[in-house]
């Protein structure tokens, strides 16, 4: 059998220098038999250069093309509209998928029909023909097909294609189980001489070199993920013997109860950690600013703000950091603003934030996009937080001067906007309801140190009494020579987690506290702007 790979990319094609290596189109690879028979596997975007390919190269006028689909996601069939082939008259195209031969001529006339595309899908040229894959081997000429389904989303097929003695197995878009691996999918891949698999990366590791033990150790492998593994002998005189392929999986993602973000790596992601470096999880991987992540309040879900579009926009994705969705298309930004701010609603359908002298509520889905409140003259919202019932939100207000800071509280549709905490000498930040609403927490830079640069020298945590009107240091044992910044709440409202920064180098940790300031506890090295669930 004669492999090519047409396309590789998953979910969208790619452009650029720097995909010239994999190329930049989305799944199709095909299969040449022995006999010639043609077999392609599915139809993104790269079946658009198989396509040229046959009609240019091809050494007789009528030819069979074996569409072959492993399932119906939008990245596996978006080529087929712009395959040659398939307007030829001279062409038979004969479609295999798992659904019955109705449907799948349905789904394809869909994608081809309405005002999706110019040519509707029954008034191309090839001549079609539609197969249900049946439930046991099946062959195409003489190569036999086997196959297993596979857990993904609506669901997904593995193929195994053999003749001849040799075997080549096709096992893209799949998940396996939450505890061990799909049993089923290494049965069909053993003794394949080719794996066609979905990989997260593209490079395979060399781990050991001249091993005489029968035990190695590997770091830093990704969580609930399957890892395949091969051993090579060489012995500098005959050719090198490769062994079997084996795989292994790692154990589930941690629940971990802290998300923060950090610059560790030279540039900020997001983590979240048990306290330990055994279950560390970095859940953004870019190469931009990805920080400030809130937990929804049943702890599902993350919102973090991001300058991946140029301007920063509030970002969700699940506690594992799956399912990447951008909530907001009017950026958080204002005077001294870098995408932080944001807050959500007690029942998690909704976000607050602020976007100049506007404070906007929107749908945790995008939509519905409110504005409620305006900013007092010459001032715009910077920092927001929702009180656990719901009825009142906190606000920070901020003048041109980084220094210039006044928190306000309102009710949740904006009205009775009234001031709690007049403007002070230095920097004042954070506002948030403690769990009873009966206390506002924010931080203030105590020396009232004021430069061009927006330093402060002793940033320390205020607990303020809505009956009393009074403010409780709880910074009392903060090392000299530092700040205490953007504290949270933890869930049961019974302890605080904040970053401690050094004044002189910028270093930032992580700590906790009882909500009387006793019992600091450092839980993370190196990260900032802290959640707790």
């Amino acid at each position: 059998m004669e492999l090519t790979f047409w396309g590789v990319r998953g979910s969208v094609p790619v452009s650029g220098k720097k995909y010239v290596k994999y190329g930049g189109h989305t799944p199709c690879a095909s299969l040449f038999s022995s006999d010639k028979d043609l077999i392609v596997i599915d139809a993104g975007t790269g079946i658009m250069r198989l396509g040229e390919s046959l009609m240019k190269n091809r050494d007789k006028k009528y030819f069979h093309v074996h569409l072959v689909f492993t399932h119906f996601h939008i990245d596996h069939i978006m080529g087929l509209p712009f395959f040659p082939s398939l307007f030829s008259r001279e062409t038979k195209v004969s479609f295999y998928s798992p659904l019955k031969p109705g449907e799948t001529q349905k789904l394809l006339s869909t994608l081809m029909g309405g005002r999706f595309f110019p040519i509707p899908f029954g008034k191309t040229g090839a001549e079609k023909n539609f197969m249900e894959v049946p439930s046991g081997d099946f062959c195409i000429g003489n190569v036999r097909i086997s196959h297993i389904p596979l857990n993904h989303p609506q669901g997904s097929f593995a193929y195994r294609f053999s003749e001849k003695g040799r075997s080549i197995l096709f096992a893209t878009d799949t998940e396996h189980p939450e505890e061990g691996i799909d049993e089923q999918l290494v049965s069909l891949a053993k003794k394949a001489d080719v794996f066609i698999y979905d990989a997260g990366q593209i490079n395979s590791l060399k781990i050991g070199d001249n091993v005489g033990d029968t035990t190695l150790f590997v770091e830093n492998l990704d969580f609930n993920s399957v890892y395949y593994w091969q051993i090579v002998v060489k012995d500098g005189i005959n050719s090198e013997v490769n062994g079997e392929v084996w795989s292994f999986k790692t154990k589930s993602l941690p629940n971990n109860p802290y998300v923060y973000t950090s610059d560790s790596t030279g540039n900020y992601e997001i983590y979240t950690t048990d306290g330990t470096t055994e279950n560390l999880v970095r859940l953004t991987n870019n190469s931009v600013r990805d920080w400030y992540p809130r937990f929804n309040p049943i702890r599902d879900v993350i919102a973090f703000t991001s300058d991946r579009t140029a301007s920063y926009q509030i970002f969700k994705m699940n506690a594992d950091g799956s399912d990447l969705f951008q909530v907001t298309q009017v950026p958080i930004a204002g005077n001294h603003n870098s995408g932080i701010g944001f807050s959500w609603s007690p029942d998690g359908s909704s976000l607050l934030y602020s976007h100049y002298d506007k404070l906007y509520k929107i749908g945790s889905d995008g939509s519905n996009l409110t504005q409620i409140a305006t900013a007092p003259a010459t001032r715009h919202f910077r920092e927001t937080n929702w009180s656990s019932t719901g009825d009142k939100i906190v606000v920070l207000t901020i003048g041109n001067s980084f220094y210039n800071s006044e928190i306000y509280t309102m009710n949740s549709d904006g009205s009775e906007m009234a001031m709690i905490v007049d403007n002070k000498p230095g920097a004042m930040t954070s506002p948030s309801f403690s769990l009873d609403g009966k206390f506002i927490m924010y931080t203030q830079d105590a020396s009232g140190y004021q430069d061009a640069t927006s330093r402060q020298l002793d940033a320390r945590i205020y607990l303020y009494d809505l009956d009393s009107l009074n403010s409780t240091d709880l910074s009392t044992h903060k090392p000299n020579g530092t700040n205490d910044l953007n504290p949270q709440f933890s869930s049961d409202g019974s302890k605080i987690i904040f970053e401690n920064v050094n004044n002189n180098s910028g270093s930032s940790s992580i700590w906790t506290m009882d909500i009387n300031g006793d019992n600091r506890t450092k839980i993370i090295a190196t990260g900032k702007m802290p959640d707790w669930k």
